[in-house]
């Protein structure tokens, strides 16, 4: 209660401070009494400056919190309907271009994106990729999709950009794998041009991680590895993008742009078809 008064006795005085040492009505007497050698009384000073300006510094300081109150519902509302239905901003990773044999299946992310909502301090990185045979004649037999998303350092390139090195890509995909030996994987039958939906998320974003994203110290990779059984054999075909991090990315503290461009980068190996 003592720091909410404070707060508005000070909005108040500022108010007052501006109208009695700069406002209009201040310099229209100024000039009066300097052209028409005239002098303001004391106690019309007093009421109009003293006690007209106080009131009127008063309204204003009101007025501007109920304007903010008024702007409550209509903002809880869009929060609402942000939580009802979450926008999503998807940049899709161009899909390595495979000549298919008309035999064959091909399990594919047909695309990859960022749920934005997900991200702030608490939460995580939210990454969306599809599972998808993009054969348009062979069903994809016993196919399972496993993803995995994982933070990983950054360096700067020759032009000051931060990247992630060939050498900390190899090194994550080849843990990923080793995680995904140990897990039992869930699998099923995919026909011609279906595809599964599926989100993976990243260790929760404290104060430390989101200042290491927005400085772009650190960012996260998106692994994946699909596999499939069809006439010519057993497959698997290896996914691997990061996120590219920028500062516009960012709004402050926890706070991803609306508008912010989300661009995943291919890494040099582990996509395409495993040797």
């Amino acid at each position: 209660m003592v720091s909410d008064i404070r707060v508005f006795l000070l909005a108040v005085i500022l108010r007052w401070q501006s109208y009695v040492t700069g406002g209009v009505l201040t310099a229209l007497v100024v000039l009066v009494e300097r052209l028409f050698d005239w002098k303001m009384p004391k106690k019309t000073y007093a009421a109009l400056f003293i006690v007209g300006c106080l009131l009127v510094s008063f309204f204003l300081a009101w007025r501007d919190q109920y304007r903010e109150a008024l702007r409550v519902p209509s903002l809880e509302q869009q929060i609402a309907n942000l939580k009802a239905k979450p926008p999503q901003i998807q940049v899709t990773v161009p899909t390595p271009i495979v000549n298919i044999p008309p035999q064959m299946a091909y399990m594919s992310p047909a695309d990859l994106g960022i749920a934005r909502p997900n991200y702030r301090i608490g939460g995580n990185i939210a990454a969306s990729a599809t599972c998808q045979n993009i054969s348009p004649s062979i069903v994809a037999e016993n196919a399972g999709c496993v993803r995995g998303l994982r933070v990983v350092e950054t360096q700067l390139n020759a032009l000051n950009q931060p990247i992630v090195t060939q050498a900390v890509q190899d090194k994550t995909y080849r843990q990923f794998q080793r995680d995904i030996a140990s897990i039992e994987i869930q699998r099923r039958s995919y026909g011609p041009g279906e595809k599964a939906f599926g989100n993976v998320f990243s260790p929760t974003v404290d104060e430390s991680l989101d200042e290491a994203f927005r400085r772009g110290s650190k960012t996260v990779l998106f692994l994946g590895a699909y596999s499939w059984k069809d006439g010519l054999g057993e497959h698997t075909n290896e996914i691997c993008a990061w996120l590219q991090m920028y500062p516009d990315m960012f709004t402050g503290p926890g706070q991803m742009a609306a508008n912010a461009t989300i661009t995943w980068n291919q890494c040099r190996n582990h996509n395409g078809l495993k040797k």
